[in-house]
């Protein structure tokens, strides 16, 4: 880990760190609510809602939902089906432990406190990285700049001296265009490739 150790490292959560079907929470809510929306509907209502920005909690998001499709379901079982599409990726974990062993590493995620609460609780991500930038506590989502920068900041680095890795192609383009190195993640290899290029 030395060479990679001089890095300055972003990681995404959902996509990177965790695995996220979202297709698996879109059926198990649709599946709570009395009119059953698609998973379109559903995701373009989740969208719009604010969460991911802060703009609404999970107990909000589901009063919203109940307003406009109906339901009988509690806040209860509303917030085990809302989280129930999370699973560790193993090599990642494994990764992201073997670093921290040397070298500070920061999470830079699009999350609501719902979300990030379950998976810390599951599977103690809070504790396996240095800090995490959260677009539910910063009130901004990527690939908006602010985002990126408070990532950088949570190093105490400029972003060129960052290497920024997310699995979503538009994310990994937000920070390029602010001067990060920046990495499309699809899996350790290449991200591990990418780290030792320098």
């Amino acid at each position: 880990m030395t060479e990679k150790s001089k890095v300055a490292l972003i990681l995404d959560l959902g996509g990177v760190i965790v695995d996220h079907d979202n297709n698996v929470m879109f059926d198990a809510v649709s599946a709570l609510l009395s009119a059953h929306p698609s998973r379109a509907a559903l995701a373009e209502d989740i969208r719009t809602s604010g969460i991911g920005n802060g703009g609404r909690d999970a107990a909000a998001l589901f009063d919203l939902l109940r307003g406009k499709y109906g339901s009988d379901a509690s806040l209860a079982d509303f917030l085990k089906a809302w989280s129930c599409h999370f699973t560790l990726k193993p090599e990642m974990a494994d990764f992201v432990r073997a670093w921290r062993a040397h070298s500070p590493l920061v999470l830079c995620s699009n999350t609501n406190a719902a979300h990030w609460d379950f998976i810390c609780a599951r599977h103690g991500i809070d504790k396996m990285v240095s800090a995490a930038v959260l677009s539910h506590e910063i009130r901004c989502e990527k690939p908006q700049p602010e985002i990126y920068l408070a990532a950088a900041r949570a190093h105490g680095k400029k972003p060129e001296e960052c290497l920024f890795a997310d699995d979503a192609p538009a994310y990994v383009e937000g920070a390029r265009k602010l001067g990060f190195r920046a990495h499309h993640f699809q899996g350790r290899a290449g991200l591990e490739a990418a780290l030792a290029a320098g």
